[in-house]
């Protein structure tokens, strides 16, 4: 039998949104610290779960939509 391990998706997006997660120490997998600035406004219609987010990569400014 094959266990299912994902994780809601619902549970995920409040996490993001309620960025209930450890930020200060953010980093991508090739160690450049990620700064969110804006978690995005909240779509509940179809397409990304975010849009319009605003983050900050080592000392790249990135916005756009999160999924």
């Amino acid at each position: 039998m094959i266990k299912n391990n994902s994780f809601p998706e619902m549970a995920i997006q409040q996490i993001w949104l309620e960025q209930d997660f450890d930020q200060v120490t953010l980093k991508t997998i090739c160690g450049q610290q990620v700064k969110i600035e804006f978690a995005g406004w909240y779509n509940s219609a179809s397409g990304p779960d975010f849009r319009e987010a605003r983050l900050k990569i080592g000392k790249q400014y990135l916005l756009g939509a999160v999924e």
